[in-house]
């Protein structure tokens, strides 16, 4: 709709308003119709635009006799004025073939059903995108013309030359077999073209179309032409960083993966800007934005990398006896958050402890700021509070014994399994507990370890994972006739 609004306004470019006009505009399904059989003489005539004074823009189903009242005054001044010439006005320069009308409303009053009528007649023959339908008033009643923009569909494409995988290229424009083609879309499709090439860095690619006729009139060949041209390549990386983090971020600087001398491609320029804040998080610097703008100049292209490192985050546990430090920092996803945000990073902790069981877990948060040093500094402090156990489970309505594979023990079972599934567990045969290991092997004072996790689904509960297991049961039951 965006681009009939825009083809509409170029019409209107440079033409002198002189009194209110009717206007109608007809979208083209994208198929090709059968054209009906010819007869009768010509009543058309193909001319040059004429002014238009207002307008009206409706779909097909809207154009009804009806639709005069509703635009105002200006326009349904014409509703019953005698229709003293019809025109037809083929927009472009591609398919400009004559346009017919076999029911010529010449000489009758004009009602917005009689124009629907004559677009109707156009869009029937297949070969027609959109239909306009303007008047304006003549000597003796009104004048009405009818603006065409012709419709070819492609019967096939041909690609001959380029660089770029052709399947990738004809998605990026929307072009394939059965494809609608308008002027309008042809002249899309090869800026749509030289747009992908010069993002891969074949800013000098040409490219050309051809239609060429086929035994159906309304279904043409496409021939692409596509010439690369040469490929810019990177001439000199320059980096910016942060004067406080250069000692830190400058030994980083190497990871960006677009090297000097590699060709200028925006998508892989845009995927190594987004490793590089990747590999920046990862070392603490969670509110890091890396951006790059390439320079084409005389002497070659050149790449200028922007790394906004932020501040740079340490983190810091106390309390914490269920999970080491290093389980705590994987738990806060630091790779993958958008900023260090305090309510968030809480969250996160408090979830973990509760999906393990520990529902009455607190954690408090203290931040430490180092404006000099850029640094930030976050300690949080965990009360792991106590396991919620399930001892056992009631089934009040449902009957003791039970048909066979749904006794009571039977849908233990399948809860069981469903939170074995559903839960973090042990390994197969149980975790080691390191600080037993660091009794044999080590002698001398050492601070404490957390324990190994070692997790009993079965007797965990946590909301999350006992509604999918009633909802499993339900599933079960329902397939049992209950």
């Amino acid at each position: 709709m965006v681009g009939r609004a825009r083809s509409a306004r170029t019409w209107s470019h440079g033409v002198m308003m002189t009194s209110a006009a009717l206007m109608l505009l007809m979208s083209m399904p994208g198929r090709a119709q059968t054209p009906p059989p010819s007869g009768g003489q010509p009543t058309t005539t193909v001319v040059k635009s004429l002014p238009i004074a207002a307008r009206e823009v409706v779909g097909m189903d809207g154009a009804t006799s009806d639709m005069l009242k509703a635009t105002g005054d200006g326009l349904s001044a014409y509703r019953g004025q005698t229709i003293t010439s019809v025109a037809v006005d083929v927009i472009g320069w591609r398919w400009r073939g004559p346009f017919d009308l076999n029911n010529s409303p010449v000489g009758q009053p004009l009602t917005g059903s009689l124009v629907r009528q004559a677009m109707t007649e156009i869009r029937r023959t297949g070969r027609a995108a959109e239909i306009r339908a303007t008047a304006s008033p003549a000597v003796g009643g009104v004048k009405l013309l009818l603006s065409v923009v012709p419709r070819r569909v492609a019967a096939d494409v041909r690609v001959s030359g380029g660089v770029l995988d052709t399947a990738t290229t004809l998605r990026a424009v929307e072009l394939a077999r059965n494809t609608e083609l308008t002027e309008r879309k042809l002249t899309k499709i090869v800026a749509g073209i030289q747009r992908l090439y010069a993002r891969q860095g074949y800013g000098q690619a040409l490219v050309s179309i051809v239609t060429r006729n086929t035994d159906n009139p309304l279904r043409v060949l496409v021939e692409l032409t596509i010439s690369a041209g040469e490929a810019r390549t990177i001439s000199r990386r320059t980096f910016y960083i942060e004067t406080v983090h250069k000692p830190q971020v400058g030994k980083l600087k190497d990871a960006y993966a677009v090297k000097q001398g590699a060709r200028v491609d925006e998508d892989a320029l845009d995927e190594a800007d987004n490793d590089m804040v990747t590999v920046l998080r990862e070392h603490g610097f969670l509110d890091a934005r890396v951006s790059h703008h390439v320079r084409h100049e005389r002497e070659g292209s050149f790449l200028y990398v922007q790394l906004d490192s932020g501040q740079q985050y340490s983190f810091a546990f106390s309390g914490n006896r269920l999970f080491s430090a290093e389980a705590l920092k994987k738990a806060l996803g630091l790779d993958s958050i958008e900023r260090a945000d305090a309510t968030e990073l809480l969250g996160k902790l408090r979830t973990l402890y509760r999906h393990h069981g520990r529902h009455d877990v607190r954690v408090d948060f203290e931040r430490r700021d180092f404006p000099r040093k850029g640094k930030v500094s976050l300690r949080f402090h965990v009360v792991e509070g106590t396991a919620l156990h399930i001892i056992g489970r009631q089934f009040p309505c449902f009957p003791p014994g039970g048909a066979a594979g749904l006794t009571r023990a039977d849908l233990n079972r399948e809860i069981d399994a469903v939170l074995e599934e559903q839960l973090p567990k042990s390994s197969l045969f149980g975790s080691i507990e390191e600080s037993t290991i660091d009794g044999i092997f080590e002698t001398q004072e050492r601070g404490s370890r957390a324990p190994t996790p070692n997790f009993a689904p079965a007797r965990t509960f946590t909301a999350k994972a006992y509604a999918r297991a009633l909802a499993h049961l339900k599933s079960l039951l329902n397939a049992r006739g209950y």
